[in-house]
Protein backbone atom coordinates (compact mmCIF):
# COMPACT_ATOMS: atom_id res chain seq x y z
CA UNK A 1 0.00 0.00 0.00
CA UNK A 2 1.35 3.37 -1.00
CA UNK A 3 1.69 6.15 1.52
CA UNK A 4 -0.60 8.83 0.14
CA UNK A 5 -0.11 11.77 2.46
CA UNK A 6 3.55 12.29 1.81
CA UNK A 7 4.71 14.96 -0.66
CA UNK A 8 6.08 14.10 -4.08
CA UNK A 9 9.67 14.21 -2.76
CA UNK A 10 11.41 14.87 0.59
CA UNK A 11 12.62 18.23 -0.75
CA UNK A 12 10.93 21.66 -0.56
CA UNK A 13 8.00 21.89 -3.01
CA UNK A 14 8.89 23.66 -6.26
CA UNK A 15 12.60 23.76 -5.53
CA UNK A 16 15.38 22.70 -7.86
CA UNK A 17 15.96 19.48 -5.89
CA UNK A 18 12.31 18.45 -6.11
CA UNK A 19 12.09 19.17 -9.84
CA UNK A 20 15.28 17.27 -10.57
CA UNK A 21 14.19 14.34 -8.37
CA UNK A 22 10.91 14.11 -10.29
CA UNK A 23 12.44 14.86 -13.68
CA UNK A 24 15.59 12.76 -13.77
CA UNK A 25 13.86 9.39 -14.23
CA UNK A 26 11.76 10.99 -16.99
CA UNK A 27 14.89 12.55 -18.46
CA UNK A 28 16.52 9.14 -18.63
CA UNK A 29 13.28 7.58 -19.86
CA UNK A 30 13.03 10.19 -22.59
CA UNK A 31 16.71 9.63 -23.36
CA UNK A 32 15.97 5.97 -23.96
CA UNK A 33 13.04 6.88 -26.22
CA UNK A 34 15.13 9.36 -28.19
CA UNK A 35 17.95 6.86 -28.46
CA UNK A 36 15.56 4.43 -30.15
CA UNK A 37 15.26 6.88 -33.03
CA UNK A 38 18.96 7.75 -32.93
CA UNK A 39 20.04 4.12 -32.88
CA UNK A 40 17.78 3.35 -35.84
CA UNK A 41 19.40 6.13 -37.82
CA UNK A 42 22.96 5.30 -36.81
CA UNK A 43 22.52 1.70 -37.88
CA UNK A 44 20.66 2.65 -41.06
CA UNK A 45 23.39 5.16 -41.95
CA UNK A 46 25.90 2.31 -41.90
CA UNK A 47 23.54 0.04 -43.81
CA UNK A 48 22.64 2.49 -46.59
CA UNK A 49 22.60 6.31 -47.03
CA UNK A 50 19.33 5.91 -48.95
CA UNK A 51 17.71 4.10 -46.02
CA UNK A 52 18.97 6.79 -43.63
CA UNK A 53 17.53 9.60 -45.79
CA UNK A 54 14.21 7.76 -46.12
CA UNK A 55 14.01 7.49 -42.32
CA UNK A 56 14.72 11.23 -41.91
CA UNK A 57 12.11 12.18 -44.53
CA UNK A 58 9.38 9.77 -43.43
CA UNK A 59 9.53 9.77 -39.63
CA UNK A 60 7.75 13.16 -39.36
CA UNK A 61 4.76 11.54 -41.11
CA UNK A 62 4.67 8.93 -38.36
CA UNK A 63 4.98 11.58 -35.67
CA UNK A 64 2.22 13.64 -37.30
CA UNK A 65 -0.20 10.88 -36.32
CA UNK A 66 1.60 9.87 -33.14
CA UNK A 67 1.69 13.39 -31.72
CA UNK A 68 -2.07 13.73 -32.12
CA UNK A 69 -2.86 10.50 -30.31
CA UNK A 70 -0.20 11.02 -27.62
CA UNK A 71 -1.50 14.53 -26.91
CA UNK A 72 -4.86 13.00 -25.98
CA UNK A 73 -3.78 9.80 -24.24
CA UNK A 74 -1.02 11.41 -22.17
CA UNK A 75 -3.40 14.13 -20.93
CA UNK A 76 -4.54 11.45 -18.49
CA UNK A 77 -1.29 12.19 -16.65
CA UNK A 78 -2.49 15.72 -15.91
CA UNK A 79 -5.77 14.39 -14.49
CA UNK A 80 -3.94 11.69 -12.54
CA UNK A 81 -1.74 14.41 -11.05
CA UNK A 82 -4.76 16.50 -10.09
CA UNK A 83 -6.61 13.57 -8.54
CA UNK A 84 -3.44 12.54 -6.72
CA UNK A 85 -2.87 16.07 -5.41
CA UNK A 86 -6.53 16.31 -4.31
CA UNK A 87 -6.40 12.82 -2.67
CA UNK A 88 -9.18 11.52 -4.96
CA UNK A 89 -7.44 8.21 -5.61
CA UNK A 90 -10.45 6.19 -6.80
CA UNK A 91 -10.72 8.31 -9.95
CA UNK A 92 -7.16 7.56 -11.08
CA UNK A 93 -7.58 4.02 -12.41
CA UNK A 94 -10.76 4.70 -14.39
CA UNK A 95 -9.36 7.80 -16.14
CA UNK A 96 -6.34 5.79 -17.30
CA UNK A 97 -8.61 3.06 -18.70
CA UNK A 98 -10.52 5.58 -20.81
CA UNK A 99 -7.34 6.55 -22.65
CA UNK A 100 -6.34 2.89 -22.89
CA UNK A 101 -9.50 2.13 -24.88
CA UNK A 102 -9.00 5.26 -26.93
CA UNK A 103 -5.52 4.04 -27.88
CA UNK A 104 -6.75 0.66 -29.06
CA UNK A 105 -9.50 2.26 -31.17
CA UNK A 106 -6.77 3.95 -33.22
CA UNK A 107 -6.34 0.73 -35.20
CA UNK A 108 -9.55 1.55 -37.10
CA UNK A 109 -8.49 4.84 -38.74
CA UNK A 110 -4.90 3.61 -39.14
CA UNK A 111 -5.92 0.42 -40.92
CA UNK A 112 -8.67 1.84 -43.12
CA UNK A 113 -7.27 5.28 -43.99
CA UNK A 114 -3.63 5.93 -43.11
CA UNK A 115 -1.87 2.84 -44.38
CA UNK A 116 -3.50 2.89 -47.86
CA UNK A 117 -2.72 6.63 -48.26
CA UNK A 118 0.93 6.58 -47.16
CA UNK A 119 2.55 6.68 -50.64
CA UNK A 120 0.62 9.82 -51.60
CA UNK A 121 2.36 11.89 -48.92
CA UNK A 122 5.96 10.89 -49.64
CA UNK A 123 8.46 12.50 -52.00
CA UNK A 124 9.17 10.37 -55.03
CA UNK A 125 12.80 9.69 -54.17
CA UNK A 126 11.94 8.20 -50.74
CA UNK A 127 8.54 6.70 -51.55
CA UNK A 128 9.53 3.06 -52.01
CA UNK A 129 11.57 2.66 -48.81
CA UNK A 130 9.43 5.07 -46.82
CA UNK A 131 6.17 3.26 -47.55
CA UNK A 132 7.53 -0.04 -46.22
CA UNK A 133 8.90 1.67 -43.11
CA UNK A 134 5.73 3.59 -42.24
CA UNK A 135 3.31 0.71 -42.80
CA UNK A 136 5.05 -1.38 -40.15
CA UNK A 137 5.38 1.52 -37.67
CA UNK A 138 1.69 2.44 -38.00
CA UNK A 139 0.62 -1.13 -37.26
CA UNK A 140 2.30 -0.93 -33.85
CA UNK A 141 1.39 2.68 -33.07
CA UNK A 142 -1.75 2.02 -30.94
CA UNK A 143 0.33 -0.28 -28.74
CA UNK A 144 2.82 2.54 -28.07
CA UNK A 145 0.04 4.95 -27.08
CA UNK A 146 -1.68 2.43 -24.83
CA UNK A 147 1.59 1.78 -22.98
CA UNK A 148 3.60 5.01 -22.75
CA UNK A 149 0.58 7.29 -23.27
CA UNK A 150 -2.27 5.82 -21.22
CA UNK A 151 -0.69 3.34 -18.80
CA UNK A 152 2.48 5.40 -18.41
CA UNK A 153 0.42 8.39 -17.28
CA UNK A 154 -0.64 6.44 -14.20
CA UNK A 155 2.96 6.37 -12.99
CA UNK A 156 4.05 9.79 -14.28
CA UNK A 157 1.07 11.66 -12.83
CA UNK A 158 1.76 10.21 -9.38
CA UNK A 159 5.47 11.03 -9.53
CA UNK A 160 6.44 7.33 -9.85
CA UNK A 161 8.68 8.06 -12.80
CA UNK A 162 11.34 5.44 -12.02
CA UNK A 163 8.92 2.75 -13.19
CA UNK A 164 8.61 4.44 -16.57
CA UNK A 165 12.38 4.75 -16.73
CA UNK A 166 12.94 1.04 -16.05
CA UNK A 167 10.47 -0.06 -18.71
CA UNK A 168 11.84 2.40 -21.24
CA UNK A 169 15.40 1.15 -20.69
CA UNK A 170 14.24 -2.43 -21.23
CA UNK A 171 12.50 -1.29 -24.42
CA UNK A 172 15.66 0.46 -25.60
CA UNK A 173 17.81 -2.63 -25.14
CA UNK A 174 15.31 -4.78 -27.02
CA UNK A 175 15.12 -2.20 -29.81
CA UNK A 176 18.92 -2.03 -30.17
CA UNK A 177 19.34 -5.79 -30.38
CA UNK A 178 16.39 -6.18 -32.74
CA UNK A 179 17.71 -3.40 -34.99
CA UNK A 180 21.10 -4.99 -35.48
CA UNK A 181 19.64 -8.45 -36.07
CA UNK A 182 16.78 -7.43 -38.34
CA UNK A 183 18.49 -4.67 -40.36
CA UNK A 184 21.65 -6.61 -41.18
CA UNK A 185 20.35 -10.14 -40.68
CA UNK A 186 21.78 -12.88 -38.47
CA UNK A 187 21.83 -16.65 -38.93
CA UNK A 188 18.58 -17.77 -40.51
CA UNK A 189 17.10 -14.23 -40.19
CA UNK A 190 17.50 -12.36 -43.50
CA UNK A 191 18.58 -8.73 -43.81
CA UNK A 192 15.40 -6.62 -43.79
CA UNK A 193 16.97 -3.15 -44.06
CA UNK A 194 14.64 -0.29 -43.19
CA UNK A 195 11.76 -2.72 -42.60
CA UNK A 196 13.87 -4.33 -39.87
CA UNK A 197 14.27 -0.95 -38.13
CA UNK A 198 10.50 -0.51 -38.02
CA UNK A 199 9.88 -4.08 -36.90
CA UNK A 200 12.47 -3.78 -34.12
CA UNK A 201 10.71 -0.67 -32.81
CA UNK A 202 7.36 -2.48 -32.87
CA UNK A 203 8.70 -5.46 -30.92
CA UNK A 204 10.15 -3.14 -28.25
CA UNK A 205 6.85 -1.25 -27.96
CA UNK A 206 4.93 -4.51 -27.53
CA UNK A 207 7.16 -5.66 -24.66
CA UNK A 208 6.74 -2.27 -22.95
CA UNK A 209 2.96 -2.58 -23.26
CA UNK A 210 2.94 -5.96 -21.52
CA UNK A 211 5.12 -4.70 -18.67
CA UNK A 212 3.05 -1.55 -18.09
CA UNK A 213 -0.21 -3.50 -18.08
CA UNK A 214 1.15 -6.11 -15.65
CA UNK A 215 2.28 -3.46 -13.16
CA UNK A 216 -0.88 -1.38 -13.56
CA UNK A 217 -3.04 -4.36 -12.57
CA UNK A 218 -1.13 -5.20 -9.39
CA UNK A 219 -3.37 -5.96 -6.40
CA UNK A 220 -2.47 -2.90 -4.32
CA UNK A 221 -3.15 -0.59 -7.27
CA UNK A 222 -6.50 -2.26 -7.94
CA UNK A 223 -7.53 -1.71 -4.34
CA UNK A 224 -6.33 1.87 -3.93
CA UNK A 225 -6.68 3.37 -7.41
CA UNK A 226 -9.35 1.06 -8.88
CA UNK A 227 -7.09 0.06 -11.76
CA UNK A 228 -9.32 -2.97 -12.34
CA UNK A 229 -12.31 -0.76 -13.22
CA UNK A 230 -12.37 -1.13 -17.02
CA UNK A 231 -15.81 0.40 -17.51
CA UNK A 232 -16.35 3.24 -19.96
CA UNK A 233 -16.84 6.62 -18.27
CA UNK A 234 -18.08 9.14 -20.80
CA UNK A 235 -17.58 12.05 -18.41
CA UNK A 236 -13.87 11.20 -18.22
CA UNK A 237 -13.70 10.74 -22.01
CA UNK A 238 -15.14 14.22 -22.42
CA UNK A 239 -12.69 15.73 -19.94
CA UNK A 240 -9.67 14.05 -21.57
CA UNK A 241 -10.83 15.06 -25.04
CA UNK A 242 -11.58 18.59 -23.84
CA UNK A 243 -8.10 19.01 -22.44
CA UNK A 244 -6.22 16.99 -25.03
CA UNK A 245 -7.98 17.82 -28.30
CA UNK A 246 -6.79 21.44 -28.64
CA UNK A 247 -3.19 20.36 -28.18
CA UNK A 248 -3.76 17.39 -30.49
CA UNK A 249 -5.13 19.70 -33.18
CA UNK A 250 -2.16 22.01 -32.77
CA UNK A 251 0.36 19.21 -33.00
CA UNK A 252 -1.45 17.74 -35.99
CA UNK A 253 -1.17 20.99 -37.94
CA UNK A 254 2.45 21.54 -36.91
CA UNK A 255 3.46 17.94 -37.59
CA UNK A 256 1.73 17.88 -40.99
CA UNK A 257 3.50 21.09 -41.95
CA UNK A 258 6.77 19.59 -40.70
CA UNK A 259 6.19 16.37 -42.64
CA UNK A 260 5.38 18.38 -45.77
CA UNK A 261 8.57 20.43 -45.39
CA UNK A 262 10.64 17.27 -45.01
CA UNK A 263 9.26 16.03 -48.31
CA UNK A 264 10.24 19.36 -49.87
CA UNK A 265 13.72 19.05 -48.37
CA UNK A 266 14.12 15.53 -49.69
CA UNK A 267 12.96 16.61 -53.14
CA UNK A 268 14.61 20.04 -53.61
CA UNK A 269 17.70 20.17 -51.34
CA UNK A 270 20.94 18.65 -52.56
CA UNK A 271 21.76 15.12 -51.42
CA UNK A 272 24.65 16.48 -49.33
CA UNK A 273 22.50 19.18 -47.67
CA UNK A 274 19.72 16.74 -46.81
CA UNK A 275 22.22 14.24 -45.42
CA UNK A 276 23.71 16.95 -43.19
CA UNK A 277 20.25 18.06 -42.11
CA UNK A 278 19.43 14.47 -41.14
CA UNK A 279 22.66 14.12 -39.14
CA UNK A 280 22.16 17.47 -37.39
CA UNK A 281 18.59 16.77 -36.34
CA UNK A 282 19.50 13.25 -35.27
CA UNK A 283 22.04 14.77 -32.87
CA UNK A 284 19.36 17.26 -31.81
CA UNK A 285 17.10 14.31 -31.00
CA UNK A 286 19.92 12.60 -29.10
CA UNK A 287 19.82 15.48 -26.58
CA UNK A 288 16.10 16.18 -26.77
CA UNK A 289 15.56 14.00 -23.70
CA UNK A 290 16.79 16.92 -21.56
CA UNK A 291 13.90 19.04 -22.84
CA UNK A 292 11.20 16.39 -22.79
CA UNK A 293 12.13 14.90 -19.43
CA UNK A 294 12.29 18.30 -17.73
CA UNK A 295 8.93 19.21 -19.26
CA UNK A 296 7.35 16.03 -17.88
CA UNK A 297 8.72 16.90 -14.45
CA UNK A 298 7.37 20.44 -14.68
CA UNK A 299 3.90 19.16 -15.58
CA UNK A 300 3.93 16.63 -12.72
CA UNK A 301 4.98 19.17 -10.07
CA UNK A 302 2.61 21.86 -11.33
CA UNK A 303 -0.43 19.62 -11.78
CA UNK A 304 -0.05 18.29 -8.23
CA UNK A 305 0.39 21.85 -6.94
CA UNK A 306 -2.74 22.96 -8.79
CA UNK A 307 -4.70 20.07 -7.30
CA UNK A 308 -3.51 21.13 -3.83
CA UNK A 309 -3.83 24.88 -4.67
CA UNK A 310 -0.22 25.60 -3.78
CA UNK A 311 0.45 28.52 -6.11
CA UNK A 312 3.78 29.48 -4.56
CA UNK A 313 5.08 26.03 -5.52
CA UNK A 314 4.38 26.79 -9.19
CA UNK A 315 6.32 30.05 -9.05
CA UNK A 316 9.30 28.34 -7.39
CA UNK A 317 9.13 25.51 -9.92
CA UNK A 318 9.38 28.05 -12.74
CA UNK A 319 12.62 29.40 -11.37
CA UNK A 320 13.91 25.85 -10.96
CA UNK A 321 13.40 24.75 -14.57
CA UNK A 322 14.91 27.99 -15.89
CA UNK A 323 18.08 27.20 -13.93
CA UNK A 324 18.05 23.66 -15.34
CA UNK A 325 17.69 25.01 -18.87
CA UNK A 326 21.00 26.87 -18.65
CA UNK A 327 22.72 23.86 -17.10
CA UNK A 328 21.37 21.32 -19.57
CA UNK A 329 21.92 23.42 -22.68
CA UNK A 330 25.64 23.44 -21.95
CA UNK A 331 25.87 19.68 -22.57
CA UNK A 332 25.00 19.59 -26.30
CA UNK A 333 27.19 22.65 -26.91
CA UNK A 334 30.25 20.50 -26.17
CA UNK A 335 29.43 18.31 -29.17
CA UNK A 336 27.52 20.66 -31.48
CA UNK A 337 29.68 23.79 -31.17
CA UNK A 338 33.18 22.90 -30.01
CA UNK A 339 33.97 19.49 -31.53
CA UNK A 340 31.30 18.04 -33.87
CA UNK A 341 33.58 15.79 -35.93
CA UNK A 342 33.38 12.72 -33.63
CA UNK A 343 29.61 12.77 -34.15
CA UNK A 344 30.05 12.63 -37.91
CA UNK A 345 32.24 9.57 -37.62
CA UNK A 346 29.38 7.76 -35.88
CA UNK A 347 27.38 8.21 -39.07
CA UNK A 348 30.24 6.88 -41.21
CA UNK A 349 30.53 10.24 -43.01
CA UNK A 350 33.68 10.98 -45.00
CA UNK A 351 35.34 14.08 -43.48
CA UNK A 352 37.88 14.64 -46.23
CA UNK A 353 35.85 17.43 -47.82
CA UNK A 354 36.65 20.85 -46.32
CA UNK A 355 33.28 22.12 -47.54
CA UNK A 356 31.55 19.39 -45.58
CA UNK A 357 33.34 20.48 -42.40
CA UNK A 358 32.20 24.09 -42.84
CA UNK A 359 28.64 23.09 -43.63
CA UNK A 360 28.23 20.79 -40.64
CA UNK A 361 29.55 23.44 -38.24
CA UNK A 362 27.03 25.89 -39.66
CA UNK A 363 24.21 23.36 -39.27
CA UNK A 364 25.21 22.46 -35.71
CA UNK A 365 25.55 26.09 -34.59
CA UNK A 366 22.03 26.95 -35.70
CA UNK A 367 20.67 23.69 -34.30
CA UNK A 368 22.15 24.44 -30.85
CA UNK A 369 20.41 27.82 -30.76
CA UNK A 370 17.23 26.05 -31.83
CA UNK A 371 17.73 23.58 -28.96
CA UNK A 372 17.99 26.32 -26.34
CA UNK A 373 14.88 28.12 -27.63
CA UNK A 374 12.95 24.83 -27.75
CA UNK A 375 13.86 24.18 -24.09
CA UNK A 376 12.24 27.46 -23.01
CA UNK A 377 9.24 27.03 -25.28
CA UNK A 378 8.55 23.43 -24.24
CA UNK A 379 8.62 24.11 -20.52
CA UNK A 380 6.33 27.12 -20.70
CA UNK A 381 3.99 24.92 -22.69
CA UNK A 382 4.27 22.20 -20.01
CA UNK A 383 3.20 24.75 -17.40
CA UNK A 384 0.11 25.94 -19.20
CA UNK A 385 -0.78 22.31 -19.95
CA UNK A 386 -0.77 21.61 -16.20
CA UNK A 387 -3.29 24.44 -15.85
CA UNK A 388 -5.47 22.66 -18.43
CA UNK A 389 -5.20 25.56 -20.87
CA UNK A 390 -4.61 23.91 -24.24
CA UNK A 391 -6.86 26.14 -26.36
CA UNK A 392 -4.37 29.02 -26.36
CA UNK A 393 -1.70 26.89 -28.00
CA UNK A 394 -4.25 25.47 -30.43
CA UNK A 395 -4.83 28.98 -31.76
CA UNK A 396 -1.37 30.50 -31.55
CA UNK A 397 0.96 27.64 -32.53
CA UNK A 398 -0.39 26.80 -36.01
CA UNK A 399 -0.59 30.47 -36.95
CA UNK A 400 2.99 31.16 -35.88
CA UNK A 401 4.33 27.94 -37.35
CA UNK A 402 2.60 28.50 -40.67
CA UNK A 403 3.66 32.15 -41.02
CA UNK A 404 7.14 31.94 -39.48
CA UNK A 405 8.26 28.49 -40.67
CA UNK A 406 6.19 26.75 -43.34
CA UNK A 407 5.73 29.60 -45.82
CA UNK A 408 9.32 30.93 -45.67
CA UNK A 409 10.80 27.43 -45.89
CA UNK A 410 8.58 26.56 -48.85
CA UNK A 411 9.72 29.70 -50.67
CA UNK A 412 13.40 29.05 -49.86
CA UNK A 413 13.35 25.42 -50.98
CA UNK A 414 11.23 25.83 -54.08
CA UNK A 415 12.28 29.27 -55.35
CA UNK A 416 15.33 30.37 -53.34
CA UNK A 417 18.61 28.80 -52.27
CA UNK A 418 17.22 25.22 -51.89
CA UNK A 419 19.01 24.99 -48.52
CA UNK A 420 17.74 22.51 -45.93
CA UNK A 421 19.30 24.75 -43.25
CA UNK A 422 16.44 27.21 -43.79
CA UNK A 423 14.12 24.94 -41.79
CA UNK A 424 16.31 25.13 -38.66
CA UNK A 425 16.70 28.91 -38.95
CA UNK A 426 13.00 29.67 -39.32
CA UNK A 427 12.08 27.09 -36.66
CA UNK A 428 14.37 28.95 -34.24
CA UNK A 429 12.48 32.18 -34.92
CA UNK A 430 9.20 30.42 -34.22
CA UNK A 431 10.45 29.04 -30.88
CA UNK A 432 11.46 32.51 -29.70
CA UNK A 433 8.08 34.02 -30.58
CA UNK A 434 6.13 31.15 -28.99
CA UNK A 435 8.20 31.35 -25.80
CA UNK A 436 7.28 35.00 -25.39
CA UNK A 437 3.58 34.28 -25.96
CA UNK A 438 3.55 31.35 -23.53
CA UNK A 439 5.36 33.36 -20.86
CA UNK A 440 2.64 36.02 -20.78
CA UNK A 441 -0.05 33.35 -20.91
CA UNK A 442 1.47 31.54 -17.92
CA UNK A 443 1.63 34.77 -15.91
CA UNK A 444 -2.04 35.41 -16.61
CA UNK A 445 -3.08 31.84 -15.70
CA UNK A 446 -1.15 31.93 -12.42
CA UNK A 447 -2.64 35.26 -11.43
CA UNK A 448 -6.17 34.10 -12.27
CA UNK A 449 -5.78 30.81 -10.38
CA UNK A 450 -4.41 32.63 -7.33
CA UNK A 451 -7.34 35.07 -7.34
CA UNK A 452 -9.92 32.31 -7.72
CA UNK A 453 -8.45 30.27 -4.88
CA UNK A 454 -8.75 33.23 -2.53
CA UNK A 455 -12.42 33.87 -3.37
CA UNK A 456 -13.88 30.41 -4.08
CA UNK A 457 -14.05 27.21 -2.01
CA UNK A 458 -12.27 24.09 -3.22
CA UNK A 459 -14.28 22.07 -5.75
CA UNK A 460 -12.36 18.80 -5.27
Amino acid sequence: MDRHDKPLTPYPPGGLQELFTIAWPMILSSAASCLMVVSDRLILARYSPEAFSANVACLPCYWAVGDVAMSITSIAGVLVGRYNGARQYTYIGPVVWQMFWFSLLLWLPIGFFLIPLIPRFLAENVRELGSVYLRILFCFQPVAHASFGALGSFFVGRGQTKTVLAITLISLIINLVADVVLIFGWGFIPSLGIAGAALGTGIAQSVSFCLFLWLFLKKNYRQTYRTGDISLRWDMWRECLRLGSPNAFTRLINALLWAWMMQLCAQHASREEFLLYGITMTVFLAFYFLIEGTGAGVTTVDSNAIGARQWDTIARNTRSWIILSFIFCGLPSLFMIFDPEPLLRLFAVDLQSGNLRLLIREFFAWAWLFFFAEFIHFNFFSMITAFGDTVFRMISAPICYGLLVALPVHHTLCYGSHRALAYIQYALLNEVVMSILFFFRYRWLLKRAHNLSSTEPSTH
